[in-house]
C-alpha cells in the first residue's frame, strides 16, 4: 500500500524528517509517475506509538505496546506518549525511488531485496 497523500502537512499526517522529502513524497509531486512494482531504498520509517514523534506513525491511546515488533531492536514503543496523532496505525517505510521521488509505503507490502542489509541502506521491492 502506497500512502500517496500523507505529505500534505495536515495535523494527522506523519512528521517528515526533511521538508524536501515531504514535498517530493506524494502524488501532488509525482504527476503521472507511479511507484508500483519498483525498488526503493529505505531512508526513514514511522511505526505506531514510537516514543520519538519523528518516527511515530500513530499514537495508540488504548493498547499498551511494550515493544512493537517492527521497531528496530534498540527502540521500545511505550504506551501512548503524549503528542500528535495520525490516521495511520501501521509501520510505514519511506523509500527513495527514481532519483528523487520519496514514497511512503506500508512495510507489510514490501519484500527485502537483500536480508543482510538494514536501514538506512535496505532496498525493498514494492
Amino acid at each position: 500500500m502506497v500512502y500517496d497523500s500523507i505529505n500534505q502537512g495536515r495535523r494527522v499526517d506523519v512528521l517528515w524528517p526533511d521538508d524536501r522529502w515531504r514535498q517530493h513524497g506524494g502524488k501532488n509531486h509525482w504527476g503521472s509517475w507511479l511507484p508500483d512494482g519498483r525498488q526503493g531504498t529505505v531512508v526513514h520509517f514511522w511505526c505506531p506509538s514510537h516514543p520519538d514523534r519523528r518516527y511515530r506513525s500513530h499514537v495508540d491511546r488504548t493498547t499498551p505496546r511494550p515493544t512493537h515488533p517492527t521497531c528496530r531492536p534498540h527502540l521500545t514503543c511505550p504506551a501512548a506518549p503524549p503528542g500528535r496523532t495520525s490516521h495511520v496505525d501501521r509501520t510505514i517505510l519511506l523509500l527513495e525511488m527514481n532519483g528523487g521521488n520519496y514514497v511512503p509505503v506500508a512495510e507489510a507490502g514490501c519484500q527485502p531485496v537483500d536480508d543482510a542489509l538494514t536501514e538506512p541502506e535496505r532496498v525493498v521491492d514494492v
